[in-house]
């Protein structure tokens, strides 16, 4: 198949939604637990200046049915590159979305080549993706994983993604389950908001966030740590809220009023019933005393407080994390998809390992 392949205008609503169906095809395909991103939560990160990390969307469309952006015919392919600027300058998100209906025709490669290109004209030499596969499976028996494997990408990480059900009685349970952690962390203060993090918490915040991907089970993947800077994680906050989202954060401090540990949940206009677990982490000096298990309860209770149209929330664990796959084992979440953290090396780069 011959194919125009090019970048979309993110602020031209036609070439926009024409790329969003067919991620959204290919994103959803087979998969009864698929977490999609809302149209408007993908158009409000598009289209915000690049300051913490640069995105970047690509189309692939039949040449017979393409206008001069793409616009006016059926895409056949969507793709997404994103650059971290804060941190992990070497790495570079590659993200590609080939309807069912259009796969074997070779759209996902050629998309997957423009795309890689842009990342090593960006002095990018980490490539990184994920695909996601059957429960129970092995990652390579998943035809999204095969796909990327044939193409040079390795598993590096495998993760499983849990589901919580917030049935009527729940809360009981979380009140329960703080209880008895609270027998054990005495020395410490529980503090939770929504929206905005307190000016005088946004340090310790800040830094102790940036280290989740290295304090966090890596598996064999190349990443560092996160922006420890104030004003990023602001940044992050103003593009939450674009998107209509709201972080629900509780954090931990010690007598000093360190924050020496948190968890985030974030919600959603466009999924009112959907909640999204995102990081939980404690400070390596003070684990021992169930403070993970304590900020995630306390902030469920949150949750089920300021957005009560929530049933459900999903998140996502490195397999290895086994002290965060029992804390959410008490909590109630149960298994439903793997995913598979994908790396490839750019030809002739060096291996930092």
């Amino acid at each position: 198949m011959s194919l125009q392949i090019h970048p979309i205008d993110p602020t031209n609503d036609g070439a926009l939604s024409g790329w969003y169906d067919a991620y959204l095809a290919a994103d959803t395909h087979g998969r009864d637990h698929a977490i999609p991103w809302q149209y408007a939560e993908f158009a409000a990160a598009l289209r915000l200046p690049p300051t913490t990390d640069w995105r970047q969307a690509w189309v692939a469309v039949a040449p017979h049915t393409a206008g001069s952006d793409g616009a006016d015919g059926q895409a056949v392919g969507a793709g997404l590159v994103e650059f971290p600027l804060t941190d992990n300058l070497d790495l570079a998100w590659i993200q590609t979305f080939v309807p069912p209906t259009e796969r074997g025709a070779g759209v996902g490669s050629a998309l997957l080549a423009a795309m890689e290109q842009v990342a090593i004209e960006g002095n990018r030499h980490i490539l990184a993706s994920e695909a996601s596969y059957r429960f129970g499976g092995e990652p390579e028996e998943g035809p999204d994983v095969a796909w990327a494997v044939a193409r040079g990408y390795r598993v590096g990480q495998v993760s499983v993604q849990r589901r919580l059900r917030l049935a009527e009685g729940y809360a009981d349970r979380l009140a329960e389950l703080g209880a008895q952690a609270a027998a054990y962390h005495g020395d410490y203060t529980l503090v939770g908001w929504s929206g905005t993090a307190p000016e005088e918490l946004l340090p310790g915040l800040a830094a102790l966030s940036a280290t989740l991907t290295v304090e966090a089970p890596a598996g064999e993947l190349l990443i560092e740590a996160g922006s420890s800077d104030p004003a990023a994680f602001r940044h992050h906050e103003q593009t939450l809220a674009a998107q209509g989202r709201t972080r629900h954060t509780t954090v931990a401090l010690d007598t000093a009023g360190e924050v020496v540990a948190y968890s985030d949940l974030i919600s959603s206009l466009h999924t009112p019933e959907l909640a999204y677990q995102w990081g939980t982490l404690v400070r390596p000096a003070d684990r021992g005393h169930r403070l993970g298990l304590a900020v995630k309860a306390a902030n469920l209770q949150r949750l089920l407080a300021q957005v009560p149209s929530v049933r459900e929330v999903t998140t996502h664990n490195a397999g290895e994390n086994a002290a965060m796959v029992a804390v959410n084992d008490a909590l109630g979440f149960v298994p439903v998809e793997g995913l598979a953290e994908l790396q490839k090396l750019v030809p002739g780069a060096a291996d930092p390992r």
